[in-house]
């Protein structure tokens, strides 16, 4: 039997979040084919989605901005640091529900020896 774990409406954001800041797509800034492959979250666009601002809902990200993991103002996307850290900060957006159900996961598949999973 298969078990399923339903994300909640604050576990999509935190995904979409982690994927804006780091996926590789393309975004136009450059001059003629010169294209920075990077995509970056639009403040903007997410404030009048969720009608409040992603520094404020992710107190996280003010404090990479300080570090100089994250940049911009409109558009907030990851920096070559932040970049080079994204495997240490991705899971920092997850959420501790998430991270307990994770966890949950672990701890009852840590018994799997040889190929085959013990009951």
């Amino acid at each position: 039997m298969k078990r399923m774990l339903i994300v909640e409406d604050d576990d999509a954001i935190r995904t979409g979040l982690c994927r804006s800041l780091s996926s590789d797509t393309l975004d136009t800034v450059g001059v003629g084919n010169l294209v920075s492959a990077r995509q970056r979250l639009d403040a903007e666009r997410y404030e009048e989605h969720f009608k409040s601002r992603a520094m404020d809902d992710f107190p996280i990200l003010s404090r990479w901005a300080e570090q100089g993991f994250l940049h911009g103002d409109r558009f907030l996307g990851l920096t070559e640091k932040g970049l080079e850290w994204s495997d240490y900060l991705g899971p920092k957006l997850i959420s501790p529900e998430i991270k307990k159900a994770m966890d949950e996961w672990e701890k009852q598949h840590s018994s799997v020896k040889a190929g085959r999973l013990s009951e």
